[in-house]
């Protein structure tokens, strides 16, 4: 994928999401069990999903993800911030393109156990149930070496 079209899919996702990615974040598009690195990075995870409800969510069911964005706004997902920075933007086969704004403790446990696990955002807890687990590859997007920072909030 070139630039440009990278370039398009971050600005897409600015004005979706309205997120804040500084370059100089040491957060960006890394994965901390992996080198840095501004090439694409594809690694093995597992797949679920959730939806804002209190089931899915328990007492943090209050429409908004860790970071304060809007759960509605379904371009998101969650994973351990440890392994997968707030502001990353990955690409899940047959999902797409999602930028991780959450966190949740499925996440966390599966990382002490050596498993980076992604929950993808859904819009009702039907479509989330559904989902099931999966194990894919996914890409890790690194932004293009020309972005200084993209602005939102």
């Amino acid at each position: 994928m070139n630039d440009f079209v990278k370039a398009g899919i971050i600005f897409l996702f600015i004005c979706v999401g309205s997120y804040h990615i500084d370059r100089d974040d040491k957060a960006l598009a890394n994965v901390s069990v992996a080198e840095k690195t501004i090439q694409p990075k594809t690694i093995k995870v597992k797949l679920t999903a959730y939806c804002s409800c209190k089931i899915c969510c328990g007492k943090y069911a209050n429409g908004r993800t860790s970071i304060g964005k809007r759960a509605s706004i379904l371009n998101g997902v969650a994973a351990d911030p440890d392994k997968l920075h707030y502001g990353t933007m990955i690409y899940i086969p047959n999902v797409g393109y999602k930028v991780v704004d959450d966190c949740g403790a499925a996440m966390r446990i599966s990382s002490s156990k050596g498993i980076i696990q992604i929950d993808i955002r859904m819009r009702t807890h039907k479509e989330a149930r559904d989902f099931g687990v999966k194990w894919a590859d996914i890409v890790i997007e690194p932004l293009p070496e020309n972005s200084s920072s993209l602005g939102g909030g």
